[in-house]
């Protein structure tokens, strides 16, 4: 989207509305729940697989999995927060 839409030399760049920042608003978000799903997901797999033999601290997969969701929200709201104070225009 952003290829399209920028402005290129010698021709005019396609027009955004609210809608086109409402469709990337909504996937970013399916985009950050998803790989947060997959890590912990798999996390979780890798775990119960080692958890009897002993070849893996199984504990630090918990701390992984938790962590990445925790982390992954903290950055997307900051980073929303950011986005929204640099687009405000108030200095």
């Amino acid at each position: 989207m952003l290829l399209l839409t920028r402005r290129k030399s010698g021709a005019t760049a396609m027009l955004q509305d609210e809608r086109d920042h409402e469709i990337a608003r909504h996937a970013n978000g399916t985009a950050l729940v998803s790989v947060m799903a997959f890590i912990f997901i798999l996390s979780m797999i890798l775990f119960t697989r080692f958890q009897g033999l002993g070849v893996l601290p199984v504990g630090w997969l918990w701390f992984l999995a938790y962590f990445t969701s925790c982390l992954g929200y903290i950055v997307h709201a900051v980073t929303t927060l950011f986005l929204y104070k640099e687009m405000s225009g108030n200095d």
